[in-house]
């Protein structure tokens, strides 16, 4: 039952990506200042709104970690799970804002990276959560889902920071597009596409969320059965996960981003500066410049994200083939 409402669900919300996309590239016109590259905020904005979310859900379940770990343990380890998994998932659409924004900023504003209020306190925040993944993967025991559960709050403190710099700061970065103040606002055509959007990178980070807190429950699991059999002397046999398609999975999803990562750079090298307006040749090539950007963008989305898919994949089979 469980698996057919899951089925249903990622059913449902590879509909949604598919529709926010036609919505994105079909349906919305281009910005009359920025022309195509504008399209980049359909991908960009969905996965800062779908990051905060996120590291909302760990900061829950780190705040749950610390109230439960002496009350009672099963809820601590529930929450504990949950502070993993929102922390995870919001590093991997922290980690798509952080490339798809420097992309989209090349062509506005000529730059790749300025150091404004609102890009380094974004940069801090990811460092952060990193540095959480990290404590997690190289240390162990109760004390470091402790001192992982402080590190989680502290970090959360620097969401609404993030949220509202270009409101409390002068910033290199737009001012905000709704609440912004006099002018501020979009397109009904454009406001629509980026709503689809929005629901759609929800919906399909509420799954990778859900499907990594499965993940990390089952590793608990298994974690608490080798220390009983640990305490009653018992060694238990191994089995390791498959490593020709753990191998195969990674090699092809490495060669991707290789790939990905040649197809920018050769990009950027390649991209010549754009002519003065007085040259006819103008639009032209600032209208391939802008698609082949955009381009890089969505790719980069996607290859992170289904990257980060099969990583689950991969972990949920490793840890099925210990239980």
């Amino acid at each position: 039952m469980k698996k057919t409402i899951l089925g249903l669900y990622a059913t449902v919300v590879v509909v949604l990506l598919a529709w926010g996309y036609y919505q994105a590239i079909y349906v919305a016109p281009n910005d009359a200042m920025q022309g195509e590259i504008f399209r980049i905020i359909y991908y960009h904005v969905p996965s800062f709104a779908t990051c905060f979310f996120a590291f909302a859900i760990s900061l829950a379940g780190s705040i749950g970690y610390l109230a439960f770990r002496r009350s009672n343990p099963n809820r601590a380890q529930i929450s504990d799970a949950l502070a993993l998994a929102g922390a995870e998932v919001g590093v991997v659409f922290c980690s798509v804002g952080l490339t798809t924004g420097p992309l989209w900023g090349r062509r506005a504003w000529s730059i790749w990276w300025t150091w404004d209020a609102r890009l380094t306190t974004t940069l801090v925040l990811w460092l952060i959560y990193v540095s959480y993944l990290l404590l997690r993967r190289f240390a162990a025991g109760p004390q470091m889902q402790t001192l992982a559960a402080v590190l989680g709050i502290f970090g959360a403190i620097d969401v609404p920071i993030v949220y509202m710099a270009n409101r409390w700061w002068r910033t290199q970065h737009p001012a905000p597009v709704f609440g912004g103040g006099e002018g501020s606002g979009m397109d009904p055509t454009m406001t629509g596409a980026l709503l689809w959007n929005m629901l759609a990178w929800f919906a399909w980070g509420m799954l990778v969320l859900f499907l990594r807190y499965r993940v990390e429950r089952q590793n608990q699991k298994v974690a608490e059965r080798e220390a009983q059999d640990a305490l009653l002397g018992k060694a238990r046999e191994l089995q390791e996960p498959p490593s020709a398609l753990r191998k195969l999975v990674f090699g092809l999803f490495a060669a991707l981003a290789a790939g990905l990562f040649v197809w920018v750079i050769f990009l950027v090298v390649s991209s010549p500066p754009d002519p003065a307006f007085s040259d006819p040749r103008h639009n032209a090539i600032v209208a391939q410049l802008d698609h082949a950007f955009r381009r890089a963008a969505y790719a980069i989305t996607w290859a992170i994200q289904l990257g980060y898919l099969a990583f689950l994949g991969l972990k949920w089979r490793s840890e099925k083939s210990i239980a």
